[in-house]
């Protein structure tokens, strides 16, 4: 699996844990690339006309957040 600068690849993960092995830093570095995917998408819904659904992604990533 080939992947540009700034994408993520699954196997990051395990390299994390095997360089870490700190659940809350792995936890934290796992989040903010899910929440950079959420974000994507959202911004990708919006721009193609599906606000409603761009707004459902937010919304779900703030209740996450609380």
């Amino acid at each position: 699996m080939s992947v540009a600068v700034g994408e993520y690849h699954p196997y990051a993960a395990c390299l994390m844990v095997a360089g870490c092995h700190d659940g809350a830093t792995i936890r934290e570095a796992l989040m903010a690339v899910f929440e950079d995917g959420v974000r994507v998408a959202a911004e990708k819904c919006r721009s193609h006309g599906g606000a409603t659904i761009a707004d459902k992604i937010e919304s779900l990533m703030r209740s996450d957040a609380d």
